[in-house]
This record gives C-alpha cells, sequence and structure tokens, in this order.
C-alpha cells in the first residue's frame, strides 16, 4: 500500500473512530457506572502506518505508565 493512500485511510477512518470510540467509552463510563475516575485504568495505543508517530507518542506512554 502505498504511503498516501495509509495516511488517507488514517486521517479518514482513524480520526472519526477515535472521536465516536471517546464517545462510547464517556458513555459507558458516565451514564452505566455513575462516575467517572479520574485516571484511566486501561489506554490503548494504535499505530495504524508510520514509525514516526510511535516516536510521538512516546511521551504519553512513559507519562501513562507513571501514573499507574
Amino acid at each position: 500500500m502505498k504511503i498516501d493512500v495509509m495516511r488517507k485511510v488514517d486521517y479518514f477512518v482513524g480520526v472519526p473512530l477515535c472521536f465516536f470510540g471517546d464517545w462510547i467509552f464517556f458513555a459507558s463510563s458516565v451514564y452505566l457506572a455513575g462516575e467517572k475516575s479520574e485516571y484511566p485504568r486501561k489506554v490503548l495505543f494504535i499505530e495504524l502506518s508510520e514509525m514516526g508517530s510511535t516516536i510521538l507518542a512516546d511521551p504519553a506512554m512513559r507519562k501513562m505508565r507513571e501514573k499507574r
């Protein structure tokens, strides 16, 4: 698959998927559980195509590891 096609798929599929996934998580944690925790217990990092995104996400992954 060409890089330009992967970037377009990442943008047009990944962004809406993250948006709706966040709202589903929010609705399930607030409305079904009745409370919202300060920090999430589990975090999923998804790398779709490029290694550069891993380098950019590394500080976030390290910060999440410290919060546990």
